[in-house]
């Protein structure tokens, strides 16, 4: 059986739940765009900048990481284990 603190409890959540429904979709319907929007680029465009952004960032990563060091002979460190 559910206690009556318990259902005091969930008697004051129901307004505050209410609330928030009638307000938040007020507040995602603020960013709907309606009608039809025309962008001032061409597409050639945004996809220009997007392939460069990847080559540069491709780049950036390739250039700051380095040669490639070769592996140790001999198997690395040894530890007393072993013996």
């Amino acid at each position: 059986m559910i206690s009556s603190s318990r259902i005091r409890h969930l008697g004051r959540g129901v307004p505050v739940a209410l609330v928030a429904l009638l307000v938040l979709p007020a507040t995602a319907n603020a960013h709907a765009m309606t009608g039809r929007y025309e962008s001032p680029l061409p597409l050639a465009a945004y996809l220009g900048g997007a392939a460069l952004a990847v080559a540069l960032s491709f780049a950036i990563v390739i250039l700051r990481a380095g040669p490639a060091t070769a592996p140790v002979r001999g198997g690395g460190v040894r530890s007393g284990a072993g013996r």
